[in-house]
């Protein structure tokens, strides 16, 4: 049996403008103890994916600053963040529509 705490994930979703991969940065705070700023939402072939904060290395290759240890870790920050981007996204569409002339005919 685990004695893992469990993850509270407060996400913060800051859209990007434009239409590149990148959709969107997010901070994540967890627990309240520790925070990740940096993290990206992605478009890719596949669909929308997060990617942690990185660094290149001096042959090209990208490493992760930070990352979930476990899979299942992963699959609920995942999960938190993409959720927030599409709610923020979808708050935005919402505020567009309200924001948008009334159509007359």
């Amino acid at each position: 049996m685990s004695n893992a705490t469990p993850m509270n994930l407060d996400v913060r979703i800051y859209p990007t403008r434009g239409d590149g991969a990148v959709k969107a940065n997010a901070s994540v705070n967890i627990n309240g103890y520790f925070a990740v700023s940096n993290v990206r939402v992605l478009e890719g072939s596949k669909g929308l994916f997060v990617s942690m904060p990185q660094y290149k290395t001096r042959s090209g290759d990208y490493k992760d600053i930070c990352f979930p240890c476990t899979k299942e870790a992963k699959q609920t920050m995942d999960n938190a963040i993409l959720t927030a981007y599409e709610q923020t996204m979808a708050q935005k569409h919402d505020q567009n529509q309200s924001q948008a002339p009334a159509q007359s005919m």
